[in-house]
């Protein structure tokens, strides 16, 4: 069991180097940006079908911390204390709005090797850390990258 906590930090989601059981709660398409390796289960469904939910899922809920997120991060605490206390779930502050601005400051500060394919890398690391079928793996070696090359020495501790 994990320590009990209610909120999850953008800045924390990038440190954590185990999987977490990341479930977007906006009802999203599957064109919008996602977090990497996230579940699409809508807010309404997820919170008349919590118990449902739980049973499905249970073993997942017991082997990794659930972080719930929305668009600006609001919106899933009522969600979040619906779920039984014998799982550790939280809300990830900002929602995919505090998320995609994390992304955008460490893309905007990393030193591209090559300054004439800059523009075009970022595109593609941001199209990969907005996409919800980037496995874990795969997201995990691009934020170590980018939190190592971040000019903030807090952030670079992260990894």
């Amino acid at each position: 069991m994990f320590g009990y906590k209610n909120r999850f930090t953008v800045q924390e989601l990038f440190a954590q180097h185990q999987e977490l059981f990341l479930i977007d709660t906006r009802g999203a398409s599957e064109y919008d940006p996602a977090i990497p390796n996230s579940h699409s289960f809508y807010i309404i469904d997820l919170m008349e079908k919590t118990k449902k939910f739980e049973e499905k899922y249970h073993s997942k809920l017991l082997e990794r911390q659930v972080v719930l997120y929305c668009s600006k991060g609001d919106g899933t605490e009522l969600l979040r204390k619906s779920f039984s206390k014998k799982y550790q779930v939280m809300s990830l502050e900002g929602g995919m709005v505090g998320y995609l601005e994390f992304v955008t400051h460490l893309l905007a500060h990393h030193p591209y090797e090559n300054p004439a394919t800059r523009d075009m890398m970022a595109i593609k690391l941001m199209k990969k850390l907005t996409n919800r079928d980037t496995s874990f793996a795969q997201f995990r070696q691009i934020a170590d990258r980018l939190l190592s090359h971040s000019p903030d020495p807090a952030l670079r501790q992260l990894v």
